[in-house]
């Protein structure tokens, strides 16, 4: 009994160690199947990591290049920040790829092939970012649009070869990965219960796995939707629903909103909504606009950057909208700010009618859907953008166009070859072409002359040869001869160079108009004023000298009553000489005929001569005229000596005729060395002009203020032809008075 007890005893033994013995060879066996499918298992996450990183690299490529292009349209900093941050990543990604495939010489040759040919082409855009920053015209040729283009498909050629070979290998491994999966399942289903429960463990996991890859599959699913979605030529009104109800119908949720930032930055409001049932309370409380500054759980969201899951059963303070949602049947929801390169871009809402606990999987899941959503919506975005910036462009042009083909001048433009960018309609009918050259010559002077209408127009004086040539060119007067006008045509030209945004020349534009009617009424009026001068002037004088000499007893003695009338004629003709005179002066002043004489003059001995002359004018008002010298008695100005002293003349004389009697007259003249000049002031105790009559002095034909209740014989042109005159001298004239006070007239001249 004792022998049997002893065998059965050493039979447990042995059939426990022969069982130990075999549960420790199969425990051996299956870790080395556990170890080769751990190693199987890290070259498919390899494979993987491999296959990301080449997407990775494809799409930061697309990244680079359209922020290049974007920023060359908009030349906006962010988009330059954009597009060096891509660039970085693109050469970080880019290198921790040639670390991944390092055991791989095929895809090392291929990765260090791509790596040549990506570096010459961020080469090619970084030359042309730096072109636009420095703000130097950079013109790209065809070539270059070509080569670029060549050297984009052989990169994706490129990663397209390594994607490929990547899969094959990525399939392979995964084919012995499951193989070494299978068998290692089947040794753990003949192990004890310790590999029982290693194996209901195992088949946890394999659970949680299988329900992650669901997950995964079905958000590749719903990303695909989407992306089918926004590659659709549809605005962002419209596509931002159809996202959601792919979302919800997938996803499991009722309702879903997006909420933006307003342009202010300083609200939140409601971009789009969508229910796949409906929820009238909540979509109207949804309208609304949400301060950023409350304390509402949307505007937290915002600020703090966090989500946050909402359970309807638990009371939310924070939650404005909580009642509303209650009314339409929602129980649960989830908030999800979303954020590209540190930019809010909004926050995205869900809804359930049904109660739904925080899940991280869920919450991961609609991240990776809203950031992918976010970004196209972005790109969508500034893509509307510049579309309507190009609209906009666009109808400027044809605005512009519009204003030049219908302006009464004529308009031509050429660049700097001499080609002709545009020729409006009024300068085809103001020249007579109906069709022009399409280069521009200046040795194309024929049929030009200078404003004689003799003189042939050099070919260096053509006005746009001038503006092309960098000439600014101001009121040009030039004769042309054009078929359809018999006797010719007067243009009036003015021309200015045209400047890119480099301040160097790229053409001309002259803007001119037809001023022959003008040139025939300036020819007219010349004839009338020179029959006033000849035809007028010469009888004159002959009457005014028989008057004298009969007024001087030459004819015989007179009467008294018969010398008053002699005396008033001669003084009539003497008044209607200067009148002439006068009329002449300002003729010739307007035309630009007006020549000085300038000589070296003594200011104040002109002063006191011109005073003197007057002087038995004054008397017979009983007028005192007192000159006042603050200057040197030697000093010297030049200056023409007949005007300046017809300048004293007219001040004085205008002073004398409407100066009270027995008043004073003070002409004074000093020396203002701190400017470089001479001042004359002529200062009376008349009664003074108003500030309403001062605007209308020194017009032509004027008599202002005291003047109309004063009897005068004056022409009006004294004070016009004194300005005149005085600026010919390059000084100033002006008028100091207040009514009731007398008035000062005084000028300038430069010493």
């Amino acid at each position: 009994m004792k022998g049997k007890d002893q065998f059965f005893r050493y039979l447990i033994v042995g059939s426990t160690l022969a069982f130990f013995a075999i549960i420790v060879g199969l425990f051996w066996t299956t870790q080395e199947h556990l170890n080769h499918q751990s190693r199987l298992r890290l070259w498919v996450v390899h494979t993987q990591q491999v296959l990301v990183s080449i997407s990775r690299l494809e799409n930061t490529i697309k990244d680079v290049q359209i922020y290049e292009q974007i920023y060359g349209l908009t030349k906006k900093q962010e988009y330059y920040e954009a597009y060096k941050d891509s660039h970085q990543k693109l050469i970080e990604i880019l290198e921790s790829s040639i670390e991944l495939i390092d055991d791989n010489q095929s895809q090392l040759v291929r990765l260090e092939d791509l790596k040549t040919k990506v570096r010459g082409r961020l080469a090619f855009l970084d030359e042309h970012i730096e072109q636009i920053r420095s703000g130097r015209e950079y013109l790209v040729t065809k070539e270059d649009y070509d080569r670029l283009g060549q050297t984009g498909l052989r990169i994706r050629g490129v990663l397209k070869d390594i994607e490929h070979e990547e899969l094959e290998l990525f399939a392979k491994r995964t084919d012995e990965l499951d193989a070494a999966t299978r068998e290692s399942f089947l040794r753990l289903q003949i192990i004890s219960l310790v590999a029982f429960v290693v194996f209901c463990v195992a088949v946890v996991a394999l659970y949680v796995v299988n329900r992650r890859q669901s997950r995964q599959t079905l958000s590749r699913e719903v990303a695909y939707q989407i992306n089918s979605i926004l590659a659709r030529r549809i605005s962002l009104n419209q596509a931002v629903p159809e996202c959601f109800k792919v979302i919800c119908e997938n996803l499991g949720w009722h309702t879903a909103a997006l909420w933006r930032p307003t342009a202010d930055g300083q609200k939140l409001q409601c971009h789009s909504f969508f229910a796949n049932q409906p929820v009238p309370h909540f979509a109207k409380a949804t309208s609304g606009e949400v301060e950023r500054a409350d304390k509402t759980l949307l505007g937290k969201v915002w600020c703090t950057g966090e989500p946050a899951w909402i359970n309807f059963d638990v009371h939310n303070e924070k939650f404005s909208r909580e009642n509303d949602g209650l009314q339409d049947g929602l129980k649960s929801g989830f908030m999800l700010p979303v954020y590209i390169q540190e930019k809010f871009i909004g926050v995205f809402e869900f809804f359930s009618k049904t109660i739904l606990k925080e899940d991280a999987n869920e919450e991961w899941l609609l991240k990776v859907i809203c950031g992918d959503m976010a970004q196209e919506f972005e790109r969508k975005r500034v893509e509307e953008g510049l579309q309507d910036a190009l609209s906009e462009l666009s109808q400027f042009h044809r605005f512009l166009d519009s204003v030049l083909q219908n302006m009464g001048s004529g308009v031509v433009v050429a660049d700097r070859m001499g080609n002709f960018l545009l020729f409006n309609e009024s300068a085809q009918r103001i020249l007579g072409y109906k069709q022009i050259d399409q280069q521009f010559d200046s040795s194309q002077a024929a049929g030009l002359f200078e404003e004689d209408a003799v003189t042939p127009l050099k070919p260096e004086q053509v006005p746009l040869t001038r503006a092309i040539n960098g000439e600014a060119v101001d009121n040009f007067i030039l004769f042309c001869k054009i078929k359809d006008a018999q006797d010719g045509i007067w243009l009036s030209v003015n021309g200015r160079p045209i400047l890119n945004h480099n301040g160097e020349i790229f053409g001309g534009v002259v803007v001119f108009e037809d001023v022959t009617l003008r040139k025939e009424e300036e020819r007219r009026t010349i004839e009338l004023y020179s029959m006033v001068s000849h035809e007028l002037r010469t009888p004159l004088t002959s009457i005014r000298g028989a008057l004298g000499l009969l007024e001087g007893g030459k004819a015989g003695q007179l009467s008294d009553r018969g010398k008053r009338l002699v005396t008033m004629g001669r003084k009539e003709c003497d008044r209607l000489v200067r009148l002439i005179n006068d009329i002449l002066d300002v003729q010739k002043f307007d035309a630009g005929r007006l020549q000085l004489k300038p000589t070296e003059i003594g200011p104040l001995h002109l002063v006191e001569r011109a005073t003197e002359n007057l002087r038995s004018l004054a008397d017979e008002k009983n007028v005192d005229l007192q000159v006042i010298s603050r200057i040197d008695a030697g000093k010297k100005i030049t200056a023409d000596k007949d005007r300046f002293l017809q300048i004293v003349t007219n001040l004085v004389s205008n002073a004398i005729k409407f100066a009270p009697k027995d008043s004073r007259i003070k002409i004074i003249c000093e020396d203002q060395h701190e400017f470089n000049q001479i001042r004359v002031s002529v200062q009376d105790e008349g009664p003074g002009i108003s500030e309403e009559n001062q605007t209308r002095l020194f017009r032509s034909f004027e008599q202002v203020g005291a003047q109309a209740n004063s009897p005068s014989e004056g022409t009006g042109l004294g004070l016009a032809i004194s300005k005149a005159l005085v600026q010919l001298h390059n000084g100033q004239i002006g008028l100091d008075s207040k009514e009731g006070e007398g008035a000062t007239f005084w000028f300038t001249i430069p010493g």
